[in-house]
């Protein structure tokens, strides 16, 4: 899977090591192994085999989310980027999703923190 940002400042956040252990801390090294994880993965159908993260689909924002829990307070926010995606006129079909943007990081276990664009 293509996996994008919706911010420079995200992008490089997850990119750089020392950067993301600034906002997870020691949670640093299980969201880039989950980022890579995703990247090797075909479509979100191969992912969901995958993931050993709780996630859940969230229809009622706009554009809908993909929610991965990777501990009891930090999430990752997805949305679908890709520039056609299956749905049922309704809701997307997450399993032919095969880009990613990543639009959030949530650490709910402080403050409600928000790292995004």
């Amino acid at each position: 899977m293509e996996i994008a940002f919706s911010s420079k400042e995200l992008r490089d956040s997850c990119s750089q090591y020392l950067k993301l252990k600034e906002m997870v801390g020691d949670f640093a090294d299980v969201l880039m192994s989950l980022l890579e994880d995703i990247k090797a993965c075909c479509s979100f159908l191969d992912l969901k085999n995958l993931l050993s993260f709780p996630y859940c689909i969230q229809n009622h924002m706009s554009p809908e989310r993909l929610i991965i829990k990777i501990t009891d307070t930090i999430e990752l926010a997805f949305v679908s980027n890709n520039s056609y995606v299956h749905n049922d006129g309704k809701n997307i079909n997450w399993d032919y999703v095969t880009h990613l943007k990543l639009v959030e990081i949530l650490d709910n276990g402080v403050q409600n923190a928000k790292f995004s664009a």
